[in-house]
């Protein structure tokens, strides 16, 4: 019986093709991580500056509605 080494080569190089593959995916997969902790990174800093903003904006409204009321006691 003979044997036919060509599907050999085949398989190998599917195996090879499938690795290659595997590869790429899986470095695109990083990069894909890589941009969402980045962007998550950028979306925590600009909160961080509305936040200090919101707290800005809070005393000095306070202030304000202090003012008033002790203009209107005087």
């Amino acid at each position: 019986m003979l044997y036919d080494q060509s599907l050999d080569l085949i398989t190998d190089k599917l195996t090879d093709r499938i690795d290659e593959l595997e590869s790429v995916i899986a470095e695109k997969d990083k990069e894909f991580e890589d941009r969402i902790a980045e962007k998550d990174k950028e979306l925590e800093d600009r909160i961080a500056e509305k936040d200090k903003e919101l707290n800005e904006s809070r005393a000095l409204i306070s202030a304000l509605q202090k003012e008033l009321e002790d203009l209107k006691k005087a």
